[in-house]
């Protein structure tokens, strides 16, 4: 069981962030497209979570335009091109109560944060399988296209998708979408949230959403993403063995 937590590609640990000028552009009220060069530091709490950041406002952007652009640049967290990987965590399916692999790193050194993420899976070859909660539509992507970045091709051929019938495949018997397999066995082909079958099993998520990982790195709580991904994880094995549980009841073997 494979989960990846991602930032946008420059976002520093502890700020302050410096909001791209093409992001600015598509924020409402921008006159012609253009705002003046980030021009001093202003403080933005998080109430909700109880953490702060410190970002760079253009000259004349309102604290609504700085939140909406703040929030059209954490998402690219969720863009293979345009993201990074600050951790990881690996989980062994094929046991009960497996113990957890995790790594996070205080620092910009992706390559090595990656590069352990080989040595790891390089421990359990030969023929690994990886999972991953919607897999195809981030992990497996984003694993791949960070390990060329970062000049690992060893890594990225662990997540290699499949050619068929002139289609690309990210999900295939070497890399397995948990979300396709729960929709498909329990919810009759429906999607649904990790959270919704989570609470359906009666498994408790303590952490946050992921889409809070970016804000936690910048205000330099890394802590925090590392418990984040190792929960993510966990919730992942225990849906995945649940699952497989209650399809062995059901065919009696």
């Amino acid at each position: 069981m494979l989960d990846l937590e991602t930032v946008p590609e420059r976002l520093p640990l502890g700020g302050p962030i410096a909001i791209p000028s093409d992001v600015w552009a598509l924020v409402g009220g921008a006159r012609s497209g253009r705002w003046d060069l980030p021009s001093y530091v202003v403080e933005v709490w998080d109430h909700e979570h109880g953490a702060g950041y410190r970002v760079l406002r253009p000259a004349g952007a309102t604290a609504a335009q700085l939140d909406e652009a703040m929030s059209i640049y954490l998402r690219r967290a969720l863009d293979p091109r345009r993201c990074r990987v600050v951790a990881w965590a690996l989980a062994d399916l094929r046991v009960d109560k497996p113990e957890v692999w995790a790594a996070v790193r205080a620092d910009d050194d992706e390559t090595s944060l990656l590069r352990a993420l080989l040595a790891e899976l390089d421990c359990h070859e030969p023929g690994v399988t990886l999972a991953a909660w919607s897999g195809p539509g981030f992990d497996f992507p984003v694993l791949r296209a960070r390990a060329l970045v970062c000049g690992l091709p060893e890594l990225a051929r662990y997540v290699a998708p499949v050619l068929r019938g002139g289609r690309v495949y990210w999900s295939h018997a070497g890399q397995v979408d948990l979300a396709e397999f729960t929709a498909e066995r329990a919810c009759r082909g429906r999607r649904v949230s990790k959270a919704s079958v989570a609470e359906a099993w009666g498994l408790t998520i303590e952490t946050a959403s992921g889409a809070e990982v970016p804000r936690w790195w910048a205000a330099g709580d890394h802590g925090a993403v590392l418990a984040h991904v190792i929960e993510d994880v966990q919730i992942e094995h225990r849906i995945g063995r649940l699952q497989a549980a209650h399809e062995v009841s059901e065919d009696g073997t």
